[in-house]
């Protein structure tokens, strides 16, 4: 029946969502992270462009409300977590991690993607 399907949608939805986040928080700990899920999480160009543009488009915003604007299928929330904390690294937002805060910043500095430690940590796992 639909509800036992609408069930199933929402326990899956929230099983891949708090892997991701448990899988950001592992990583974020310095605990590592497998190879293979490195691989996964670690945002493409395209990607970090979409959620940039995201965030420009809101100018205040929590990751979980950001999570809810793109395609869960194609950005996981550990991904999305790893290019909020690349951008705020970078100086492209603010992130307030008390309460979840995502502040676009007009005019940022000028920085490679591939200048971020956490990138560069990432990076250094898939090769």
């Amino acid at each position: 029946n639909n509800a036992e399907l609408c069930d199933g949608f929402v326990y899956k939805y929230k099983l891949r969502y708090f892997n991701a986040k448990a899988a950001y928080e592992q990583f974020r700990r310095g605990e590592g992270i497998d190879t293979t899920l490195a691989k996964r999480a670690l945002p493409t160009r395209d990607e970090l462009i979409l959620i940039y543009k995201t965030i420009a488009k809101f100018g205040v915003i929590s990751s979980d409300e950001l999570f809810g604007q793109l395609d869960e299928n194609v950005i996981s929330y550990c991904k999305l977590r790893i290019a909020v904390d690349i951008f705020a690294e970078l100086g492209f937002i603010t992130y307030e991690i008390w309460n979840d805060r995502i502040t676009f910043i007009k005019n940022p500095p000028k920085a490679a993607i591939e200048s971020s430690k956490i990138y560069q940590s990432f990076a250094a796992l898939i090769h």
